[in-house]
């Protein structure tokens, strides 16, 4: 059974979510990359694609033969989220593990067209820090990088709000009921709303959110995604949930009676590391280390496809502005037939049928690289996170080896998609293994696929 993966320790560790046994992910890929390299299938002298904020290296597996063809799998923007290491961290695994020097059977086979002509560039664990921090500090929560960033002084941040609540309920806090008023954001223009402002105080704040700080550009007229530091917030509600972008709070039974207690943001992406870091998109666009390595490299070009993983609700999305592109469209149908193929459920939207978001990575792929990618919500279901207390990093690691089985074939078809079906098509080298067939569905070799 694998277990989850700590940077560099291994063993039995108690951590912030009780006591569990980790392996080392510097030794693992140390280990990956020397198999790979014994089989001409993986770069030796490839270690890491930069460093984290606080100079930890992010550790890359480079396998395969036609840099032509280029797919990247990454996992753990968000620090808390464990399982989203160990999907792209075994599916490398499996390509080396299962690359043959003669191949026999047809999964042998298929596996050698894949290695030999893509270049898989595997990233499981692109936020360091913050997993690290997770694990040890008695923030198992968090969800950010760990880099410093500092306010020089009090700086106001104005937004403008509906004057008119869209959603208002009751709740209570074992003694008292209160009452609640939620506002949406609205642009200034609109003539309908007010003014709340909110004074950051002067100081070091640490933790930037990696999938807010993409220097996501403004898109096409329409678009649903906006540009890098657009303060965006979720305005679902239920009957009883605070949401929306800013809400009151006021006494109904307590003295002194329709009193405001308290007022605050929930926001999507932030401006402000208050109250936290969750959402915030960082002091200017691409600030962070860990973007500006990813960056760096989608810039080396030919990259086809892309996955990044996260956690929980067991959800395939794509980017907003992607809606209509026949190839993203085509292969994320597919990865989603797989889906159901392997007898799971994760439903096909875009990324703002989540909640709204700005100066994501998988926005920002499609939009300034021009990568088809998607983001992977892997499990659990939002009912098994409740039912359970499985949300994050309390996923049990006994479903490890389950979550990476159903995405195996997912994982596959997005490298056989890129090499047969992407366009500019690269010639293919079958160096070792075999034309595969059906390129006009490039997943269906996958139906039934188990490791």
């Amino acid at each position: 059974m694998p277990h989850y993966h700590a940077y560099d320790k291994s063993g039995s560790l108690k951590t912030d979510v009780g006591t569990l046994t980790f392996d080392s992910l510097v030794n693992d890929m140390a280990d990956l990359r020397k198999a790979g390299a014994a089989l001409g299938i993986v770069n030796p002298t490839l270690i890491d694609i930069g460093n984290s904020a606080n100079g930890r290296p992010i550790l890359a597996l480079r396998i395969g033969k036609n840099p032509a063809n280029r797919v990247l799998l990454v996992g753990c923007h968000h620090a808390r989220e464990w399982i989203s290491v160990e999907v792209p961290f075994l599916v490398g695994k499996y390509l080396i593990d299962n690359y043959k020097a003669t191949p026999s059977t047809r999964k042998e086979k298929i596996i050698n067209h894949l290695v030999d002509n893509a270049e898989i560039w595997v990233v499981p664990m692109f936020n360091p820090d913050g997993h690290l921090k997770t694990m040890t500090s008695g923030e198992h929560m968090w969800r950010a990088n760990t880099d410093s960033v500092a306010f020089a002084k009090n700086t106001p941040i104005d937004r403008e709000i509906e004057k008119t609540p869209y959603h208002t309920g009751t709740f209570n806090d074992g003694t008292d009921d209160f009452d609640f008023k939620c506002y949406k954001i609205a642009p200034a223009a609109s003539g309908t709303t007010k003014t709340e402002t909110e004074i950051v105080a002067a100081g070091v704040y640490e933790g930037v959110d990696l999938n807010r700080n993409y220097a996501v550009p403004t898109g096409p007229v329409g678009s649903k995604s906006p540009p890098w530091g657009t303060e965006t917030s979720d305005e679902s509600t239920t009957a009883d949930q605070i949401a929306g972008g800013f809400f009151e709070i006021y006494n109904k039974t307590a003295a002194p009676v329709g009193a405001m207690v308290e007022s605050g943001w929930n926001l999507t992406t932030s401006k402000s590391p208050l109250p936290s870091p969750d959402t915030f998109c960082g002091p200017s666009a691409g600030s962070e280390p860990e973007v500006q390595t990813m960056d760096a490299l989608l810039k080396k070009g030919n990259f086809k496809s892309a996955i990044s993983y996260h956690n929980f609700s067991q959800l395939l999305l794509y980017p907003d502005d992607a809606a209509t592109h026949t190839e993203t469209q085509f292969l994320g149908r597919g990865m989603k037939k797989l889906f159901k193929n392997q007898k799971v459920k994760y439903s096909y939207e875009s990324g703002s049928g989540l909640y709204p978001t700005s100066g994501d990575s998988m926005e920002w792929a499609w939009r300034v690289h021009n990568v088809v990618n998607y983001t992977i919500e892997l499990p659990p279901t939002n009912a098994d996170a409740v039912a359970n207390n499985w949300a994050f990093n309390r996923l049990p690691e006994s479903k490890i080896q389950g979550v990476f089985e159903s995405n195996l074939p997912v994982a596959l078809c997005a490298i056989n998609c890129a090499i047969a079906n992407f366009t500019p098509p690269a010639p293919i080298k079958n160096k070792s293994g075999r034309v595969i067939r059906t390129p006009h569905n490039c997943w269906e070799e996958f139906k039934g696929w188990t490791p």
